[in-house]
């Protein structure tokens, strides 16, 4: 056989192969062209998101009221002491005070009374209470000074003991005599006054 035989015999059978593909791409080449469009892509509508502010209830915490600018003290009763005395009720009594520069003791009885040295307010001393269950009396003498403003000062007590003179002190301390204000409230108007207070106890 020669090679002109042989090539023809080879593509005497191509032929029908090569044909055969042919035709199948032509058939899928065909379906693809029928083959329906896809549907159209749907537009979905862009999400709005709204962020609100969250807003808690909370209890509104109302103010205290305001306090007092004053207080109302409550009422205290005052409480007396009963002291028994020795020989009778005590009581005090006492000569007007007087003007004199003595330092030493003085009898009221013996200087001339002056009258404007008489006192607006006079307060009566407390007896203390235990001399007077002692059954104890004195006579204070007392010196001082006044101011212009009427009150009392530079207090000396002397004759007596501490707790007649504690107790003269605190009366005298709260005389009060007219105020003469021409030289001022704190300047000594009147010096020396010296007056007697008598601690004796009714029978």
């Amino acid at each position: 056989m020669t090679a002109v035989t042989a090539f023809s015999a080879r593509t005497s059978l191509l032929l029908p192969v090569a044909g055969a593909i042919t035709l199948l791409l032509f058939f899928l080449m065909s379906r693809l062209i029928d083959a329906p469009s896809p549907p159209p892509v749907r537009q979905i509508d862009p999400v709005q998101v709204s962020i609100g502010e969250i807003v808690a209830d909370v209890a509104v915490r109302e103010p205290l009221p305001d306090a007092p600018e004053t207080l109302a003290m409550p009422d205290i009763p005052s409480l007396s002491r009963d002291v028994p005395a020795a020989r009778g009720n005590p009581g005090v009594s006492g000569q007007y005070p007087v003007s004199s520069p003595a330092s030493g003791p003085v009898d009221p009885g013996d200087i001339a009374l002056d009258p404007g040295s008489t006192p607006l307010t006079r307060a009566a001393p407390v007896y203390p209470p235990s001399q007077a269950r002692r059954g104890q009396e004195a006579s204070c003498l007392v010196r001082y000074d006044v101011l212009g403003n009427g009150r009392t000062t530079n207090i000396q007590i002397s004759g007596c003991e501490p707790a007649f003179a504690a107790a003269t002190h605190a009366a005298v301390e709260h005389w009060r005599y007219n105020a003469t204000m021409a030289d001022g409230a704190d300047h000594i108007v009147r010096s020396g006054l010296t007056t007697r207070l008598d601690f004796t106890l009714n029978d």
